[in-house]
């Protein structure tokens, strides 16, 4: 008589330790930490529900990790005015406030309860001073807030709004501000192709595209085997629950004021 290696594992593997079961304690017992576990910030501490957004990503520190090289390589020019549109409960406004504590960091979030957990994890992280929470961000408020700095950075991500908001005509201060825009392809018929026409001529512009997580990516529960034991069950949390491929755009200005 044959056994399967599924009717294997279920004979001579206990229910307990079985890999679903286990992953369950093992994340339970790193959620309770209630800190950001890996990733560009590491060690924050980080609210255990989310805005528009799968929470498990973020707390494991593999959330967006295709943009981890493009935040960090601000570390060597830190922005002075980081403008994050679409903050939800404040990954990144908390994030870069954290990593960058010369930075001033301005953080619109339509949803208020995106916007309670912002100034509470703002508050607990240390860094309420150097975050202004605020609500909807509009044209008007834009073209206001990118007039009072030079140059800096625009983290966006808005489900489609980019295509209004990302306007250079409009937004002039744009040409002297490093872009990193999230795009809603799906939402908006061609919106990458407009966004390119528009700041091509400004901006050096790199696609990035989403991609699976890998085993390396991970690096919670710090044991490699019990990782490699769960690696199923951790790419299954890390889903971010986006239900196609997506990309972002990189637009770096091509002249900064002073160069």
């Amino acid at each position: 008589m044959s056994f399967s290696p599924t009717q294997l594992v279920k004979a001579l593997i206990p229910e307990s330790l079985r890999p679903n079961p286990v992953a369950r304690r093992v994340l339970a017992s790193l959620a309770a930490e209630g800190r950001v576990l890996g990733g560009p910030f590491a060690g924050m501490l980080y609210p255990a529900e989310s805005v528009g957004s799968a929470n498990w990503p973020k707390q494991l520190g593999v959330y967006e990790q295709e943009l981890v090289e493009t935040v960090t390589g601000f570390d060597a020019h830190v922005p002075s005015l980081i403008v994050n549109v679409g903050a939800a409960e404040g990954y990144y406004a908390l994030g870069c406030a954290r990593r960058w504590p010369a930075a001033r960091v301005v953080a619109f979030e339509q949803d208020p309860t995106g916007r309670e957990l912002i100034t509470t994890y703002a508050r607990r992280n240390g860094v309420e001073k150097r975050i202004d929470v605020r609500g909807l961000c509009t044209l008007p408020d834009l073209v206001a807030l990118l007039a009072t700095s030079p140059t800096g950075l625009v983290l966006m991500d808005v489900e489609g709004a980019e295509d209004e908001l990302l306007d250079g005509p409009a937004v002039p201060a744009l040409r002297h501000y490093h872009v990193l825009v999230e795009l809603h392809d799906l939402r908006r018929e061609r919106l990458g192709e407009r966004l390119r026409a528009r700041f091509e001529p400004t901006h050096r512009i790199e696609q990035i595209d989403t991609r699976p997580r890998r085993f390396s990516d991970f690096s919670h529960p710090a044991n490699p085997l019990l990782r490699l034991y769960l690696a199923k069950q951790l790419r299954d949390f890390a889903d971010e629950q986006r239900g196609a491929p997506m990309r972002w755009f990189m637009m770096t200005p091509r002249f900064l004021p002073g160069s």
